[in-house]
């Protein structure tokens, strides 16, 4: 989980639904409100089909592990299968998802600083029709963005099962490579 998104829970269950100004200084965001909210759907799928393709190349490398620790000697083919699943790991683009839930993030926490200063702005104004229209999309917008940082943390805990994949396939690549040169 990368700081921003540290921050960015941080900051919402600190907030509890209200608004934080300090979340306002988050950068500059081009998109509107449907937009983002298409963006996030569409960031959504693509995590979740993400996620049950990472479920299955979870058992199957345990299978590997499972088989690689358990043998004497490494399986016949391990190398080949740990290639095939190391290169079916990398393949999900979790460093994608990862970019695309952080822009998610910052331009909803962008709407969440613009619409606070706004309303505030109404206030200060006495423009009370202002204020309830700008209090619904407010409500809009922090819908938004608990969405996108709950997405954001399903992201980055999909990328550390990735990460986590590699190094179990490495370890199993290792531990054969050893066992394989006592018997050379």
């Amino acid at each position: 989980m990368t700081l921003r998104m540290a921050v960015a829970l941080s900051a919402m269950l600190l907030a509890g639904g209200v608004p934080v100004e300090s979340r306002a200084q988050v950068g500059f965001c081009d998109r509107n409100l449907s937009t983002l909210e298409a963006d996030i759907d569409a960031l959504e799928q693509a995590y979740r089909a993400s996620d049950r393709r990472m479920q299955a190349l979870i058992s199957a490398v345990d299978r590997i592990y499972d088989d690689a620790m358990k043998a004497d000697l490494c399986p016949e083919g391990t190398s080949d299968r740990t290639a095939q699943q190391r290169t079916d790991v990398t393949a999900l683009a979790a460093a994608d998802l990862v970019a695309r839930s952080e822009a998610n993030l910052q331009c909803s926490q962008g709407f969440v600083g613009r619409v606070s200063r706004d309303i505030a702005k109404a206030q200060a104004a006495n423009d009370s029709a202002m204020v309830v229209r700008l209090n619904s999309v407010s409500k809009r917008i922090l819908d938004l963005d608990t969405r996108a940082t709950q997405i954001a943390i399903g992201i980055a805990h999909l990328a550390l099962q990735q990460a986590r994949q590699v190094k179990v396939l490495d370890q199993v690549d290792s531990q054969c490579g050893q066992m394989d040169s006592v018997y050379e």
